[in-house]
């Protein structure tokens, strides 16, 4: 029993997402498979310009939605040249960039993204010791057509069962 546990739990590790973090010592990642939220940055960007990569894997299509800031430490900053998901079959996607300057602000989705391996580049520059950090989160995207299948066919069977229904009038009789 307990070697089915074991074996369940492995199972369950492997269907979810799993994120590895580059050679780096400075760069850090954390995701919570129970949420299917995480966070990823580098709390000591040093050298400019700087490449950090975040290597990820998505088991099934899933909705992706995450965000990166940089901070400002002293008069330090990073700036970034580009924050960008490359994955499976060619797909790639740079961050939308909201806000500029001081306090760099960008985001990516929610869209829907397939199974595979992704990697997500941030590259920029920093005028000495600063950070950046981000988040995202993984929520169940589009149903197969299975379960497309299966939700129709129970619809259309709660409606047949309402149809064949037969109401009984009540009888009342006097005396």
């Amino acid at each position: 029993m307990r070697m089915k546990k074991i074996a369940l739990a492995a199972l369950v590790a492997a269907g979810t997402l799993t994120v590895a973090a580059p050679a780096s010592a400075a760069t850090y990642n954390n995701f919570n498979p129970a949420t299917g939220t995480g966070t990823y940055g580098n709390d000591a960007v040093s050298t400019s310009p700087f490449s950090d990569l975040f290597t990820f894997v998505v088991t099934k299509a899933s909705s992706l939605s995450s965000s990166i800031l940089s901070s400002k430490s002293g008069d330090n900053d990073v700036n970034f040249s580009l924050v960008q998901l490359t994955g499976p079959d060619g797909f790639v996607a740079d961050y939308d960039e909201i806000s500029s300057g001081v306090f760099e602000f960008r985001t990516y989705g929610p869209n829907t993204i397939q199974a595979g391996t992704y990697t997500l580049s941030v590259q920029g520059t920093s005028t000495g010791i600063a950070s950046y950090t981000g988040d995202f989160t993984l929520s169940a995207g589009v149903p197969e057509p299975a379960t497309w299948g299966l939700m129709i066919l129970g619809f259309g069977a709660v409606g047949g069962a309402m149809r064949r229904r037969q109401s009984v009038a009540a009888k009342v009789r006097f005396a």
